[in-house]
């Protein structure tokens, strides 16, 4: 509205600018999205990602794991020391490298899905062959 007010006072060539500025609104207001609605959220955690993420490449570096969901090595390292803790995956050092197992017979977390297993998200994200048990192990070692 004041921009609209500012806009009248300038003269006719501001109306279009005005009409312009008036549009925008309206075709953002009205369901056309812009480039940050689709970042105001997203149906997966971060924490759902970055297991997905391990269950798809239980070698990778943690840079790796946090530039494929686009969240920091910081957060991603907070995010696999809550998983780990939790219990849905097991961090194992491999020479100068982790590898990390996922349990995907763990429960979710929160009471309204706890009677589902996470290998049900993971069978979802992942392809079957990618999704090992955790006492199985990578085929990055040599292993088939």
């Amino acid at each position: 509205m004041y921009r609209a007010l500012l806009f009248r006072s300038q003269g006719p060539e501001s109306r279009a600018k005005e009409e312009a500025v008036e549009l925008a609104g309206q075709l953002t207001r009205n369901g056309t999205e812009n480039a940050a609605d689709h970042k105001s959220w997203t149906f997966l955690t971060n924490h759902a990602r970055v297991l997905v993420e391990i269950a798809r490449s239980p070698d990778a570096r943690l840079r790796d794991i946090a530039a494929g969901i686009g969240i920091t090595e910081r957060a991603a390292q907070t995010i696999v020391t809550d998983l780990e803790e939790a219990g849905y995956l097991t961090r194992t050092r491999v020479g100068r490298r982790n590898h990390y197992s996922v349990d995907a017979s763990r429960p979710f977390r929160h009471p309204a899905e706890a009677d589902h297993r996470v290998a049900g998200l993971l069978a979802m994200f992942t392809s079957h062959d990618e999704v090992r048990p955790a006492d199985q192990p990578s085929r990055h070692h040599g292993e088939v």
